[in-house]
């Protein structure tokens, strides 16, 4: 099943660096809300591998995706992962590792917001993200075979 991750104005460059090597290893689109970052995420970002989509704000993003097709995710809301209603091209949204979704957002799209289970420790964001997809692909596993020849748009 396809589906794609978008971050919103992910500040951590540890978390996005990681996230991008994950979408490459997935075959999984990465949709950056906000600015770009600058130093090893952004080098992260150019790789060939990644399926980079850019919006620089929120109103772009919206502009492009259709609603239907965007579930939220952060580690206070209330619907459990479980009840996540994945389906073909679903957008995966997550806030900065950091702060989560944007106040906002959680309250205008509370109906499809979900937790992201986030473990304690440095890399705990990350594999919740992890997990999301895997249990949106319905594997055990989020790891599939790169593709060979991806399409980069910015």
């Amino acid at each position: 099943m396809t589906l794609h991750i978008a971050l919103i104005d992910p500040q951590g460059s540890r978390g996005l660096e990681a996230v991008a090597r994950l979408c490459a290893e997935t075959d999984t689109p990465l949709h950056v809300i906000g600015d770009l970052p600058a130093g090893d995420a952004a080098a992260a970002l150019r790789d060939p591998a990644v399926d980079l989509w850019h919006h620089p704000d929120w109103f772009a993003f919206r502009d492009a995706i259709s609603r239907p097709r965007s579930l939220y995710f952060t580690p206070d809301a209330e619907r459990e992962l479980a009840e996540a209603p994945f389906a073909p091209n679903s957008v995966l949204i997550f806030g900065d590792e950091a702060s989560g979704l944007p106040p906002r957002i959680v309250e205008k799209h509370a109906r499809w917001c979900f937790r992201l289970p986030v473990a304690r420790g440095k890399d705990g964001w990350v594999e919740g993200v992890r997990a999301v997809l895997e249990a949106g692909r319905g594997e055990g596993s989020a790891a599939s075979p790169p593709r060979a020849a991806r399409r980069r748009r910015r």
